[in-house]
């Protein structure tokens, strides 16, 4: 079964054992439309009038029984969601990529009045840290190769992420990953030659100096290139 086909379920049995108290369940990830046994990147949103500690042991033993085996959804109160238009978290962009409210009102909808600087300056942060961070976990990893390889495969990762982010700007109806990349790449050709083609290649097969320099094009040929329009974007 698909992972949204799943959730629907999980979604009917929080409403029986919660009651009125749940305002609303969202599905995001971006593996929320494959098959189960295929998909690694999803997780719940649960939305609750008032939250204590029963609600929450309820659903962390719903989450348990289930399939799925979310183990961390976000909960927050419709208090909380209901002043977070000047301040949104960054788990929140996340959100914003690519979700399903599958029980309960659409109050994520809210989050799509957010201002255009707001956006981008929660972009543009996020952008920052993963520039930074990305340049300490290469030059951590030179010379130790599976630490390279494991920094380098979280940097792929952050990269995908922060193409998403970057989209969300002036792109927000892009949805498929694939989608996201073509985009990326007719916006910064300068990136085809070094990363095009090389992003879906399994990192165990690199070797050290292919690693290296796989790691060193995500970050100058793609985060950074991204950083940089986004920045001019601001005031």
């Amino acid at each position: 079964m698909k992972v949204i086909e799943l959730a629907n379920d999980i979604a009917e049995r929080m409403e029986e054992e919660i009651g009125p108290s749940l305002v609303s369940v969202v599905l995001y990830g971006r593996d929320m439309y494959m098959e189960k046994n295929e998909a690694q990147d999803y997780n719940f949103l649960i939305i609750l009038e008032k939250l204590d500690l029963p609600i929450m042991k309820k659903i962390r033993t719903l989450l348990e029984k289930s399939e799925l085996k979310i183990t961390n959804p976000l909960i927050i109160e419709r208090v909380e969601m209901e002043g977070m238009m000047d301040s949104v978290p960054i788990c929140f962009l996340d959100i914003l990529i690519s979700f399903q409210t599958i029980s309960g009102k659409p109050l994520l909808k809210g989050l799509s009045s957010l201002s255009q600087e707001h956006l981008r300056a929660q972009t543009e942060r996020f952008l920052r840290e993963s520039l930074c961070r990305g340049r300490m976990n290469l030059i951590e990893g030179m010379g130790k190769e599976e630490l390279l390889r494991s920094n380098v495969e979280e940097l792929r990762e952050t990269f995908l992420r922060s193409i998403k982010m970057y989209h969300l700007i002036n792109k927000p109806w892009l949805i498929e990953e694939e989608e996201h990349l073509t985009s990326f790449f007719s916006d910064f050709p300068a990136a085809v030659n070094s990363l095009q083609g090389k992003l879906e290649k399994n990192l165990s097969e690199i070797d050290e100096k292919g690693l290296e320099e796989l790691g060193y094009s995500l970050i100058n040929d793609g985060i950074g290139p991204m950083l940089r329009n986004v920045d001019e974007l601001g005031p």
